[in-house]
């Protein structure tokens, strides 16, 4: 808590104010704070369970002057999911990531559950899935699924309640994707263990590839907003997409140096390597 303190002179008449800081506790970390009255506060938050909080004048046995009075419940933001039937009765739970940093948290959604079933595709040794929009006529939401199996890669078509396998030309299908989304300039990025490959979302054309210079293959990569991040042995690479093309920014040699930290800060934790 931070606090504004104002001390007047008697005798000069001279106003000093001072700033102080002082831990009073802790709390889920706030989005926003309204002091409601007789020393409570809500503590509201889009990274973990909102609070309401009592301060109090005297310090607790941990030292704190927070008491949490009530917990609100928020599963918000969920990064990731699962369906999962615990007692194989058919009985469906999600398990969810939920919060964020500190606040993160493993939690199990029993109640409310509903997973209806539109299809169902037996497939075995599946290493990736990705939605994607794609085709001459724009759709608002996903309406194909890239799959990776080891050594090849295949595609399925969604056509109202119909799934179909089908060819995309500029698709590497001989080839493992590492990943594979749509882009910035209405382009498809698929990366595979050989390439780089930027693909028009409505020719389906390939219109720029790039290939490690060293001729070894791509083990994982990664994009966020205009950048593309792909290792190669023990090398990084930037690429850059710039009017429907790749470029490479810079590279590092035996070791990883973080270079434009700005330029690649939306990529966050979806590139890792093994």
């Amino acid at each position: 808590m931070l606090f504004i303190e104002t001390e007047q002179s008697i005798d000069t008449e001279q106003t000093n104010i001072t700033m102080k800081l002082e831990v009073l506790g802790e709390t889920v970390s706030p989005s926003c704070i309204a002091y409601l009255d007789n020393g409570v506060t809500f503590v509201g938050s889009c990274l973990g369970d909102s609070q309401l909080c009592k301060l109090s004048s005297a310090a607790d046995e941990s030292g704190g002057y927070v008491e949490i009075l009530e917990t609100f419940t928020c599963l918000a933001p969920i990064l990731d999911m699962s369906v999962v039937d615990v007692d194989q009765q058919g009985r469906d739970v999600v398990v969810t990531c939920s919060g964020f940093g500190r606040n993160g948290s493993l939690r199990l959604v029993r109640s409310g559950v509903g997973i209806n079933e539109q299809a169902s595709i037996d497939l075995a040794g599946v290493k990736g899935v990705w939605s994607l929009r794609c085709g001459t006529e724009m759709a608002e939401s996903d309406n194909t699924l890239v799959l990776a199996f080891v050594g090849q890669t295949t595609v399925l078509s969604l056509k109202g309640e119909e799934v179909e396998e089908t060819e995309l030309e500029g698709i590497a299908a001989d080839q493992q994707t590492h990943y594979c989304s749509n882009v910035i300039g209405n382009k498809i990025l698929q990366i595979t263990g050989q390439s780089v490959r930027l693909i028009n979302e409505e020719t389906l054309q390939l219109v720029s590839k790039w290939a490690p210079p060293s001729g070894k293959g791509i083990s994982t990569g990664s994009c966020g907003g205009s950048h593309v991040v792909v290792v190669v042995g023990n090398e990084l690479f930037c690429l850059d997409i710039q009017d429907s093309s790749l470029h490479q920014l810079r590279f590092t040699d035996n070791e990883f140096y973080f270079f434009s930290t700005q330029k690649l800060q939306h990529l966050k934790w979806e590139c890792c390597c093994k």
